[in-house]
C-alpha cells in the first residue's frame, strides 16, 4: 500500500506541474519567515480540535499525536500544512487543495506527527478542525491496558525504563522515510519483571524495524510493539539460549 501510493506520488511530480499560486504557497522563503518570527503565537488543540484563523496557525500536536491527511484531507479551506525538521534542515508539506508536492529533493510529503511538535497551516477563513490521531489497535491495547505489563514510548533515541533493564529505539534514522515525514514513535509492551541483571543484551529485529535492550530475566518472555509509522501491532518473544532472534515478529490483526 505504501509503496503504491510512492510510485503515484513520484508520477505527479514526474508529469505534472503546480498552478503559479501553489508555487508561490511553496517558496522557500515565505516558508522560512515564519521561523523567524520572533515571537510564535502556538496554538494548542482543546478538546481534540483547532480553532483555525484566517491566514497563518502555528500549531502543536496533542500528546497522542495527530494523522495530517485524516485530519486535513476534507477541509478544503486549508491551503497548506507545513513542518520544519530542524535535524533534516528540510520542510514537510501537504495540501489539501493540491496533493502535488513539488521538488521530492526540497520537500518531504507530510503525513503524520507524533507528540508535541509544532507545525504551520496557512487557511483562507476561520474554521474548526477535528485532530485524528494514529490509535493502537485493540490486539495491543488489550496488553497495554493489562496491569502485568509496562510500557515505554520512543521517537528516535533509546528510551529506558526508570530501572535501566530495558529500552527500546525505532531503527529509522529519523522522521524521513521513502519520502514520508511521519510520525516514527514505537511503542513497548512488556511484562513486569524483577531484575538484578546489570548488564543489558540486545535485540534488533528488521519487522519492526526496532532496536530493543534488555536484562537476562527478560529472556523467553513475550512482548509486544505498536509501530506508528506503519500503524501495525507485534508479538515476539526475548531471545534466550530456547528462542532465536526472530527477525520479523508476529503480526497481530
Amino acid at each position: 500500500m505504501r509503496f503504491s501510493k510512492f510510485i503515484l506520488f513520484s508520477f505527479f511530480l514526474i508529469f505534472t506541474k503546480p498552478s503559479e499560486g501553489f508555487c508561490e504557497e511553496l517558496s522557500l522563503v515565505t516558508l522560512n519567515k515564519l521561523l523567524q518570527t520572533p515571537s510564535l503565537e502556538i496554538s494548542t488543540p482543546k478538546q481534540q480540535s483547532y480553532k483555525i484563523k484566517k491566514g497563518w496557525n502555528t500549531l502543536k500536536s496533542p500528546q497522542e499525536g495527530i494523522d495530517i491527511i485524516k485530519t486535513f484531507q476534507s477541509h478544503s479551506e486549508i491551503s497548506l500544512v507545513a513542518l520544519y525538521d530542524q535535524e533534516l534542515h528540510t520542510w514537510a508539506l501537504y495540501s489539501p487543495k493540491n496533493k502535488k508536492i513539488i521538488g521530492v529533493e526540497k520537500y518531504l510529503f507530510l503525513e503524520s506527527l507524533g507528540a508535541s511538535k509544532i507545525f504551520f497551516v496557512q487557511s483562507e477563513q476561520k474554521s474548526s478542525i477535528d485532530i485524528k490521531s494514529k490509535i493502537v489497535p485493540l490486539s495491543c491495547q488489550k496488553y497495554q491496558k493489562n496491569r502485568r505489563y509496562a510500557t515505554l514510548l520512543s521517537e528516535r533515541t533509546m528510551q529506558y525504563a526508570q530501572d535501566k533493564s530495558i529500552g527500546v529505539s525505532p531503527r529509522y534514522s529519523n522522521n524521513f522515510h521513502r519520502g514520508y515525514y511521519n510520525d516514527s514513535r514505537i511503542l513497548l509492551i512488556y511484562p513486569k519483571v524483577v531484575t538484578q541483571s546489570k548488564a543489558l543484551q540486545s535485540y534488533g529485529p528488521a519487522v519492526p524495524y526496532i532496536a530493543i535492550k534488555y536484562a537476562n530475566e527478560y529472556a523467553q518472555k513475550e512482548f509486544f510493539v505498536f509501530d506508528y509509522m506503519e500503524e501495525k501491532c507485534y508479538r515476539g518473544f526475548f531471545p534466550s539460549k530456547k528462542i532465536p532472534p526472530f527477525a520479523r515478529l508476529q503480526e497481530l490483526h
